[in-house]
């Protein structure tokens, strides 16, 4: 399934959950948590719920995804407001939420967020960065 660009950060999140709990059977003390937002989460039901993903997720696919997030994952409220990626304006959401929720890390397949490299003292990374940091256990 190929994915936007605005949304190769939630294809992202999927990827890279899904490897890590199912494929790679990392040890829970050696995982990291993601760290979303109430925004993150909007976009995400925002996009599987379009036309372009029913073939590939149902609704009770999503419900039982969101439910498996809200166990496992550290939510943030965000406040800040920076501005950072003039080419994508969105993905500043997850600028935002990795920096109010002190994030060590962002995982992406966004461009604009990946051509980064670190946002104040956030290292970006692929799924593929992020699976090799994870088997390192670093």
């Amino acid at each position: 399934m190929g994915c936007s660009p605005n949304f190769r950060h939630i294809c992202s999140l999927l990827k890279l959950l899904r490897l890590i709990h199912r494929r790679y059977r990392i040890p829970p003390s050696s995982q990291r948590l993601p760290v979303l937002s109430s925004d993150i989460i909007s976009e995400f039901i925002g996009v599987v719920s379009g036309r372009r993903f029913e073939k590939y997720v149902t609704e009770r696919d999503v419900r039982v995804y969101l439910e498996a997030l809200h166990r496992t994952a550290i939510f943030t409220q965000i406040r800040s407001r920076f501005k950072v990626i003039k080419e994508d304006p969105t993905d500043d959401i997850i600028l935002r939420t990795a920096c109010d929720g002190e994030a060590d890390y962002i995982v992406s397949g966004d461009k604009y967020l990946l051509s980064l490299g670190e946002f104040r003292g956030i290292k970006i990374l692929t799924v593929d960065g992020m699976l090799k940091l994870q088997m390192r256990g670093t």
